[in-house]
């Protein structure tokens, strides 16, 4: 069976709402992959959305893709899909919400009541607006609220730039995109989950989605769970294995509040709301990038280990085989005839050790003791 396609924009963000879905089947042993989809909202990068159709422009592809079967389903952010849907598509799941505010990102790391006389503020969301004209009313009519298109790395790189006052984001966008990425790029916490990773990772197998029967052979694997410190190289390159034959799914992690106690302290420096989102961006980016990415060198580390103690097996076994005695357990003689340098004798005892070794040079009959040829007489 193969895995599921999961259709999504090629935004940063769009991938990582589509990986989170990717993860959560993974973990239920349902196996899937992601199929990039370029959207009209994704090409006409300049034009306001009310020009070139609404919000409707960044899935009208994915829908398609749906519909001609390019890919089983499509994840996308619920506040850009139009009321309506098309026949025979549905909305059949819908994540867990994360925090739902809108954040203000400054050029001069101002807030709402401190943005300067006749500041430009970006937003596409027509919501966005409406909620920011009530904000000021009338006694901040010089604020201009501006439309403003691209990712949300775009935006706020717009807004750092000057090109805007400030721009308004979703929240959890910022943190899914903005502090997880720095959490998974800092050197002491990487230090610190490999270690963890090396002392208390588990490697769990289980047989892939209805793979039951294909996989037979590997089915003292299709539940099993061993510390990567101490798995033998051959269930490890058996288990890993049947992961490239579709048969088997496997992971390397270690208990996760363990991994979240370790690193936390190291972002986590202050108490207050703020500090509660701070953690919220670590659990996310240990969950999303982090842990994934020492995974993924665990499981390269763990394979190079595993091989090389292979081959070292291997070659020692080998090396018995082709040292052992040919006949097996007799005791042997053995002779490799040679006239120049003389014939080597060897003898072996029933265990092939070596008893003694000589050599022995065979000489030819002298010329002057070699017999005369008789003389044949007739008559």
């Amino acid at each position: 069976m193969r895995p599921l396609r999961i259709g999504t924009r090629a935004s940063a963000l769009a991938q990582w709402q589509a990986e989170h879905v990717r993860a959560a089947l993974a973990a239920a042993g349902v196996a899937a992959e992601l199929v990039l989809v370029r959207t009209t909202g994704d090409r006409e990068r300049q034009a306001s959305l009310r020009v070139i159709g609404g919000k409707g422009v960044f899935v009208k592809e994915l829908e398609e893709a749906l519909t001609a079967e390019r890919v089983d389903l499509a994840v996308h952010s619920m506040k850009d899909l139009p009321t309506e849907q098309p026949a025979g598509l549905a909305i059949s799941a819908i994540c867990r919400r994360h925090d739902v505010r809108d954040a203000l990102v400054s050029h001069s790391g101002a807030g709402l009541d401190q943005l300067p006389a006749g500041a430009r503020v970006g937003t596409s969301s027509l919501r966005r607006q409406a909620q920011l004209r009530n904000y000021f009313g009338n006694d901040r009519a010089d604020i201009q609220l501006v439309d403003i298109r691209g990712n949300v790395d775009t935006r706020v790189a717009k807004a750092e730039r000057g090109d805007y006052d400030a721009v308004v984001l979703a929240k959890a966008g910022l943190d899914r995109l903005g502090l997880a990425e720095r959490i998974s790029d800092d050197a002491q916490a990487r230090t610190k989950l490999r270690e963890l990773f090396w002392s208390k990772a588990v490697v769990k197998s289980k047989v892939a989605f209805e793979k039951e029967e294909p996989a037979a052979k590997f089915k003292d694997y299709f539940n099993w769970s061993e510390p990567v410190a101490k798995i033998p190289s051959h269930r490890m390159l058996a288990i890993r294995r049947g992961e490239t034959e579709g048969l088997l799914m496997m992971r390397i992690q270690p208990p996760e509040e363990e991994a979240l106690a370790l690193i936390e302290p190291l972002f986590v420096t202050r108490k207050g709301p703020a500090a509660e989102q701070v953690r919220l961006a670590v659990q996310d980016g240990y969950k999303r990038l982090l842990g994934q990415t020492i995974e993924v060198e665990i499981r390269l580390e763990s394979k190079k280990r595993a091989d090389t103690e292979a081959i070292r097996v291997f070659s020692e076994n080998l090396r018995e085989l082709l040292l052992s005695s040919p006949l097996g357990r007799k005791n042997v003689l053995a002779i490799d005839p040679g006239f120049r340098t003389g014939c080597k004798v060897v003898c072996l005892d029933r265990q092939g050790k070596l008893l003694h070794n000589t050599s022995s040079t065979q000489q030819p009959p002298h010329p002057a003791r070699r017999a005369k040829p008789r003389k044949q007489c007739s008559g």
